[in-house]
């Protein structure tokens, strides 16, 4: 083999790759989706799925991502997660990291989160994806 036959099994094996990603990144967000909907499945997840499983500020993502242009209170958010099975496990307060999670969405570019306040001083949180209805 010589140079340019290693160069293009290298761009061959590297669009198979991106590929490969691509096709296991969309089944697991339909995997994702179906647990979203259905909570109670997670206990029936193979292993990748619990690992890979969206934790954090991804979690919180995929949850208001799941209403879209539904306004969370924090606590929504948290119950949410918990149901999923992806609450903060180290926190003592997941309500806290919860709400770190939100505010660093919010300072995000690109995260489509925002935040708003209500007439009693609620404080909302919310996904829209920016396309016109």
């Amino acid at each position: 083999m010589d140079i340019d036959e290693a160069r293009k099994i290298l761009r061959q094996e590297i669009q198979n790759a991106e590929e490969a990603e691509r096709t296991l990144g969309s089944a697991r967000l339909i995997v994702q989706g179906i647990f979203c909907r259905f909570p109670e499945l997670t206990t029936e997840a193979p292993d990748w799925a619990a690992i890979d499983s969206p934790r954090g500020q991804a979690a919180v993502l995929q949850v208001l991502r799941a209403e879209e242009g539904t306004d969370f209170q924090v606590h929504e958010v948290t119950r949410k997660l918990g149901e999923l099975g992806r609450l903060p496990q180290r926190s003592k307060n997941p309500a806290h990291a919860v709400r770190m999670a939100l505010e660093r969405l919010i300072r995000t570019p690109g995260s489509n989160v925002s935040k708003t306040t209500g007439h009693g001083r609620e404080v909302f949180y919310s996904y829209s994806n920016g396309a016109a209805p």
